[in-house]
């Protein structure tokens, strides 16, 4: 993701591009899989102030280093001003649960606890579909939005609260 990627006065990110890497074990910029995949995200107050603080953090880092303005046109760069190694962030998460004393989990599964928790939160499911870039629903529900042990436990009563709510309003609505 390059800063130019995201417009902090608008809160939006857009994603436009994935980081692969080829045979020859370059890492490079690519097409996303999907047309879907290509996107304009909103972002929320905290997650733009988070950024912002970064890029302010990442500046400073640079100005130690000598420069006088950030080189770096990454969010987040190597050592050499590129794309970060990929296995990168895997060693960050590995380290952060260890020091959690929690289970590592690789990468792409935070995007199953996304989906996961954003579905638990009420998000709805064509939102959650245009957030994770899936050109079809399907995808969606199938691969990422598994059902937690709380909503099985809520399942049941869903139903008969909207039931009971709606006998309620009915009963005193004035006739």
């Amino acid at each position: 993701m390059n800063w130019s990627d995201i417009d902090f006065n608008n809160k939006t990110l857009s994603i436009s591009k994935t980081v692969v890497t080829v045979a020859s074990g370059e890492v490079i910029s690519n097409e996303p899989k999907t047309k879907a995949s290509n996107r304009l995200m909103t972002l929320d107050d905290d997650t733009v102030s988070a950024l912002a603080e970064w890029k302010f953090r990442q500046h400073e880092l640079y100005k130690a280093l000598g420069y006088s303005a950030s080189p770096c046109e990454f969010v987040f760069n190597s050592s050499v001003n590129s794309f970060i190694s990929l296995s990168r962030p895997r060693a960050w998460a590995r380290g952060i649960a260890k020091a959690a004393n929690l289970p590592a989990i690789i990468i792409h599964g935070f995007r199953h606890t996304y989906a996961t928790l954003a579905v638990q939160s009420g998000m709805d499911i064509k939102q959650l579909q245009y957030q994770l870039g899936h050109n079809d629903v399907h995808t969606t529900l199938q691969i990422y939005a598994e059902v937690t042990n709380k909503q099985k436990t809520e399942t049941a009563s869903i139903f008969a609260n909207f039931i009971n709510e709606s006998n309620i309003k009915s009963n005193t609505a004035k006739p």
